[in-house]
């Protein structure tokens, strides 16, 4: 632990003495050309107008994709010359990055088996942790309509965070590993291109939720009830996505189950996956809805769906909700929420925001704490709630700084049952969360 923790530390001093590039060096090879050669004003110009033109070429060969990246990330709006998501820029080409996320949360009810309940992926009360040290390598397809292109990804990350990540069947669940600190491979996939059709073949993260297992595309360090156990993180299958438009676009694809790499029952069914995604010419409104429908065993049928919303209220205030639905036929265990978020741009640097969330769980099948070792285990029938309160701080594009106060409390059908929250004996909970993300 130590050896991580002294690693961290000598990563952000390296990265806390590495300059940023500001906009002035960005241009300076156009400054230095003019000073060179002094080309005439007519030059000049055409000289500026090539350039701005391929600038625009270049940023519709990066724009985000509305199925990878979700909604358009906040304070993009009013201030497009120096946006505070730097994380947001998508390079072509083959593209190497990846981050470190670390922060610390303390529980006001100090629990005895010093885990949050059943809140996650910060589940650690008042302990360090190191949630992800990622890395992924990327070559993004970019045909613009017209021909073939190959490209794919592979992600790998070490942390915390990793636990919530893995398969639950085959892959990381079979390399016996039993630390706090684990090691995942959220994705790897090929990408395959023709005009506006794309194939995906191979491990990719759902598309079903548009909170994600990638910290810096996150507002909050905690996540909501529905991100944790209301939707599937992984499949491991086939996705066809279709851009008919500028602004739409369906997926239809197959896969081997919810987090599942391996075959789980020996009968190889065919599960589905469907959705579809659209927004607005001026980007201000973004809707999606996704489903899958599944096999957990031999007439154990599951299906699971997310609607979300996402508008701009101003160029500075954006709001964002979600549905989250789910069915288990076996067992008759539904499960359903609402998780909305507001969030406001003051600058470039700074942004705040608020997440409201209710989340029920009808026959307490969903809800229990992750680690073997908390005591909060369930089952909990009832309604969960979780109101959170966050500032964001964004210097540059190496760091972001998330702060969040947060109070989940629960709501029993029938009292006197487990509670969710310190070790097991408290129906609510109050913490406060602080974390630190380098990019490179």
């Amino acid at each position: 632990m130590k050896t991580v923790s002294m690693l961290v530390i000598v990563l952000l001093f390296g990265g806390l003495c590495v300059p940023g590039e500001s906009a002035e060096e960005l241009q300076q090879p156009y400054g230095i050309l003019q000073e060179v050669l002094a080309p005439s004003a007519d030059a000049q110009a055409a000289l500026y107008e090539t350039s701005t033109a391929a600038e625009d070429v270049e940023a519709e060969l990066v724009g985000y994709s509305v199925l990878r990246d979700g909604p358009r990330p906040y304070c993009m709006d009013c201030y497009s010359d120096q946006r505070c998501c730097s994380k947001c820029y998508r390079r072509s080409g083959l593209d190497f990055g990846g981050w470190i996320d670390q922060g610390f949360t303390a529980n006001a009810s100090n629990p005895a088996d010093r885990y949050n309940g059943v809140m996650g992926m910060n589940d650690r009360a008042n302990q360090y942790q190191m949630n992800q040290l990622w890395l992924y390598l990327e070559k993004e397809t970019a045909v613009r309509g017209c021909g073939w292109d190959i490209g794919g990804r592979i992600d790998a990350m070490f942390g915390t965070d990793a636990y919530f990540i893995e398969c639950a069947d085959g892959l990381e669940a079979d390399w016996n590993q039993t630390d706090m600190y684990q090691m995942a491979l959220p994705q790897f996939y090929l990408d395959i291109a023709y005009n506006d059709f794309t194939f995906t073949l191979g491990h990719f993260i759902s598309p079903l939720e548009w909170e994600s297992y990638m910290a810096p595309n996150n507002f909050f360090y905690s996540h909501s009830y529905a991100f944790m156990y209301g939707v599937p993180g992984t499949f491991t299958g086939g996705l066809l996505t279709w851009d008919f438009s500028d602004q739409a676009q369906v997926f239809v694809g197959f896969h081997r189950g919810s987090d599942q790499f391996s075959d789980t029952d020996g009968l190889d069914a065919m599960n589905f996956l469907c959705g579809a995604s659209w927004m607005s010419e001026d980007e201000g409104t973004y809707l999606e809805f996704g489903l899958t429908a599944e096999e957990y065993g031999h007439n154990d049928r599951v299906t699971i769906g997310a609607i979300s919303v996402s508008q701009a209220l101003t160029c500075r205030l954006n709001w964002m909700g979600e549905y989250t639905w789910g069915n288990r036929e076996s067992c008759g265990n539904k499960w359903y929420g609402i998780n909305q978020h507001l969030i406001y741009c003051i600058n470039p640097c700074w942004a705040i925001g608020g997440r409201l969330e209710w989340f029920r769980d009808d026959d307490g099948g969903q809800i229990e704490a992750w680690r073997p070792g908390s005591l909060c285990q369930g089952p909990y029938i009832g309604n969960f709630w979780d109101l959170t309160l966050g500032i964001n701080w964004t210097p540059n594009n190496k760091f972001i700084v998330r702060n969040e106060v947060r109070w989940d409390w629960y709501d029993a059908d029938h009292p006197g049952g487990p509670e969710p929250f310190d070790a097991g004996d408290k129906n609510d909970q109050f913490t406060y969360a602080i974390d630190l993300i380098y990019l490179f």
